[in-house]
């Protein structure tokens, strides 16, 4: 028969797996940590990947009916319509979402995207750029669509409403930011901003809602409460050695 190791042989193996136990988690902690501070969770929140024009393809997103995508200065489609037109750039710049509130006889448009790699449980903040496009109708007898609207914003199974935007006249149009913090309840949460606040009537009471610089980041509180387990973790791995 073998000869027993000796009771403090076993004790140290032990405490030295526990150590490595300890520090892989303090390495962990401290990974989540950075990672949670590197980068927009939202795939083209600034809506540059992909082409100007009504109803176009928008990478990383999925319409909700049509969506147009429009670009600093508006966008004319073909000889009917101007959209946006004489827009100022957003602080964010470049090309953004165009979206019609009118729920008849189609949907209010929308954009929806799958997020991944959040942490339930993490409060998490999401901002944006907001104002009121209208769009610029040249057929005859047909009024400019510059309605009053809002954007629901879905995260999971809450649902907020940005504040109301007016249209201010072509080329008068302002960008105004808009935040809401949420809580992850799952490891991938479904964004939906769609357009509303269609007050009826017609077509001039229909709303073009611009949004633009959409982000998805991790509230700073819920940063620093990570990084202070790693660092309270670590103390106590420390100590014990």
């Amino acid at each position: 028969m073998g000869r027993k190791r000796p009771q403090q042989f076993r004790n140290i193996n032990l405490e030295n797996t526990m150590n490595k136990i300890r520090f892989a988690i303090v390495a962990a902690l401290a990974a989540a940590a950075l990672t949670l501070q590197a980068q927009n969770l939202i795939n083209n929140g600034g809506f540059e990947s992909g082409p100007v024009g009504t109803n176009a393809p928008i990478p990383s997103w999925t319409r909700i009916d049509t969506v147009d995508v429009s670009a600093v200065g508006g966008t004319p489609i073909g000889t009917d319509f101007w959209l946006a037109r004489d827009i100022p750039a957003s602080p964010d710049g470049g090309q953004f979402a165009l979206l019609r509130n009118s729920t008849a006889p189609n949907p209010a448009e929308g954009l929806r995207q799958d997020v991944p790699g959040l942490i339930p449980g993490l409060e998490y903040t999401l901002s944006f750029w907001l104002a009121n496009g209208g769009l610029d109708d040249f057929r005859d007898g047909r009024p400019d669509q510059v309605g009053p609207g809002h954007i629901d914003v879905t995260f999971g199974s809450v649902t907020r409403s940005s504040p109301t935007v007016t249209f201010q006249g072509f080329g008068l149009q302002t960008w105004q930011p808009v935040t809401f913090n949420f809580v992850a309840g799952q490891s991938t949460e479904t964004l939906i901003l769609q357009a509303a606040g269609f007050i009826g009537g017609g077509a001039e009471n229909i709303g073009r809602i611009a949004v633009d610089g959409v982000v998805l980041v991790p509230e700073p509180s819920a940063i620093a409460l990570v990084s202070l387990a790693a660092l309270a973790f670590g103390l106590r791995f420390f100590r014990r050695r």
